[in-house]
Order: C-alpha cells, then sequence, then structure tokens
C-alpha cells in the first residue's frame, strides 16, 4: 500500500514547535512524500517518493538524510542530489526518489527521517522531517514457534541440552 504522509517542514533546533509556514525562505520546498512499502518492513527494500517545487534553477547539492529513532540519530547519508532526481533541476515541481533495503536487524517501531537540501556552498535549500514506522517481517513472523524450532531444529542442527 501507499499513503502519502504531511511534512513538517521546521529544522529550528525545537522539533517539537513545527510550523507549516516556516520554508517560506526555502528555495524548494517539500510538499509531500510517499513510501512503498507502508507500513516499512525491515530487511526489505523501501522506497521514499518525495515531490518538491524548486524555485530556481538547481544544478548541484547535497542531499542528506538522517533517520533518528526515538529522537537519537541512527544512520546519516549523503549523496548528490543528481542521484535522486533528474538534474539539471529547473524551477518547478521535481522529485526525489531514494530506495534502500533496511536490515534484518533493524528494530520495528516509529522513525523519524531529517531531509535536507544543501547548496553548492552548504547553504539550507530544504528541510523537512518525515515521521513513518517499520514493522517485522509478517512472512517470518506469522509461523514463528520457538517452541517447535527448538523441537525440529533444521537438518545438520544439534538441539541445545539445557543443565
Amino acid at each position: 500500500m501507499i499513503f502519502g504522509y504531511a511534512v513538517d517542514t521546521d529544522c529550528g533546533a525545537n522539533q517539537e514547535l513545527l510550523r507549516a509556514d516556516s520554508h517560506a525562505n526555502y528555495d524548494v520546498v517539500v510538499t509531500n512524500v510517499t513510501l512503498n512499502p507502508d507500513p516499512v518492513i525491515r530487511g526489505q527494500d523501501v522506497t521514499f517518493i518525495v515531490p518538491a517545487t524548486a524555485k530556481r534553477d538547481i544544478t548541484k547539492a547535497t542531499v542528506v538524510v538522517s533517520v533518528l529513532f526515538h529522537g537519537v540519530t541512527v544512520h546519516t547519508e549523503r549523496s548528490s542530489i543528481c542521484s535522486k532526481a533528474d538534474c539539471p533541476i529547473p524551477p518547478g515541481e521535481f522529485v526525489l526518489i531514494n530506495t534502500q533495503i533496511l536490515p534484518g536487524i533493524t528494530p520495528p517501531g516509529n522513525y523519524k527521517i531529517k531531509l535536507q537540501i544543501l547548496g553548492e556552498q552548504g547553504e539550507q535549500l530544504a528541510c523537512a522531517f518525515i515521521d513513518f514506522s517499520i514493522v517485522w517481517n509478517h512472512s517470518v513472523t506469522e509461523n514463528f514457534n520457538p517452541i517447535e524450532l527448538h523441537k525440529n531444529p533444521s537438518k545438520g542442527q544439534t538441539p541445545v541440552a539445557h543443565k
């Protein structure tokens, strides 16, 4: 399933008081985000589709994606905007697309992404916070029974003797 998410666009120090009009001075306005799949499943690919509007030509910029779990940054990556969108980007609407695989050890829960676009001189062109959830892979957990796994180990495994 694919759903659109509202995007908070205030990247000031106080993340609790996000204001919708705070992006007025940004050269790029992030308007929404779509996740596929939704909810995100750990150990599988996830694609973030981010429509935005550029107020000026963008020929070179850096996309910084920071992932926060319980308010702590757990992952940050930097990449050229041209690896996420067709460049050069003229004024008007465009779409950033980012696909990545989440490790199978990723804890399920609520996450937040801080998405920034930085210009050639490091100036902030856009900033948005995106909330999303990661869930267990249901195909693994639906039929998981640790008691049966212990009673009937896979071929080549030896049951552990408990003393």
